[in-house]
């Protein structure tokens, strides 16, 4: 399903592929009355794209940290952070985007 809102939505950027994606499943989970949880996480080669998202709260866990003295000048996303660091808990719902310059943007769903 991401991959067609991709393919049909070239010309926006891939989070809101991402985001139409998110949203069509949270229509058909409550349409037929199920849970989903739907952490992604992808690259259009340029960009870090990852989601934190679920139709019940809370969502399944996501953090990322960025310069840590271990990896300077990168952004690690993870589920759970994966040593002692200043990880950041994604905010539930939400989109997040690394740039190759290592910029964080985060929007809520």
């Amino acid at each position: 399903m991401l991959l067609s809102q991709s393919q049909i939505n070239k010309h926006r950027p891939p989070e809101y592929a991402l985001r139409t994606t998110l949203l069509t499943l949270l229509e058909m989970a409550k349409r037929y009355q199920v849970e989903a949880s739907l952490n992604v996480i992808f690259s259009d080669g340029h960009r870090l794209i990852a989601s934190r998202f679920a139709t019940t709260s809370p969502p399944p866990s996501l953090y990322w940290i960025r310069d840590d003295p271990t990896f300077p000048k990168s952004v690690i996303i993870a589920s759970e952070p994966l040593f002692i660091g200043n990880w950041i808990a994604c905010p539930e719902n939400s989109i997040i985007s690394v740039g190759a310059d290592c910029e964080i943007q985060i929007e809520q769903i």
